[in-house]
């Protein structure tokens, strides 16, 4: 179940839900462009000139390369502005969460390993165990969201057989969908 910001009763969520409703087709790929281009044109402007000393001759087009890069994200933020905000997201299993974890478990041990083989100075340590900690600290969360997955909350159990037959509770209720 999807919740729009427009569905969403304070005020700061109205206005919010104004700003954030269908926006017409000209209006989300300006925004898009914006979101998407803009950054990346100011990140690779703001190289190009502290790195200006090592300018060569294929350096504009290496740069407008690298500028072009994240164009294509244009196109799916494209498709979210025109469907407008949403809250949520897809509940996932906590078997997904518990994959998930111990998937980025695996990658935090692919970082941690080869470095503790392979490294010549204390320095040549510190990028993959930092590395490495990010994923252990990602696969935390991931654990924490199966866990909070597992457990149901008051407003989801079921009701209890007892109520079922009641004379409060009633059948119509009992074969409502949930």
């Amino acid at each position: 179940m999807r919740v729009y910001l427009a569905e969403i009763s304070s005020p700061r969520s109205k206005l919010l839900g104004a700003l954030c409703e269908n926006m017409p087709p000209s209006k989300a790929l300006w925004q898009a462009v914006a979101t998407v281009a803009l950054p990346s044109f100011i990140f690779w402007s703001i190289a190009a000139i502290v790195l200006r000393e090592t300018f060569d001759s294929d350096a504009p087009l290496q740069y407008l390369i690298l500028f072009a890069l994240p164009l294509p994200l244009i196109y799916p933020i494209y498709r979210r502005y025109r469907k407008g905000a949403q809250f949520g997201g897809v509940a996932r299993s906590p078997r997904y969460h518990r994959t998930v974890g111990v998937l980025y478990r695996l990658i935090a041990a692919a970082y941690s390993g080869p470095p503790f083989w392979f490294h010549r100075e204390l320095g040549d340590l510190l990028v993959p165990l930092a590395m490495a900690q990010c994923w252990v600290g990602l696969a935390a969360n991931q654990f924490h969201r199966a866990i909070k997955a597992g457990t149901p909350s008051p407003s989801r159990r079921p009701p209890p057989a007892s109520a079922l037959m009641t004379r409060s509770y009633g059948l119509c209720a009992a074969l409502a969908p949930i």
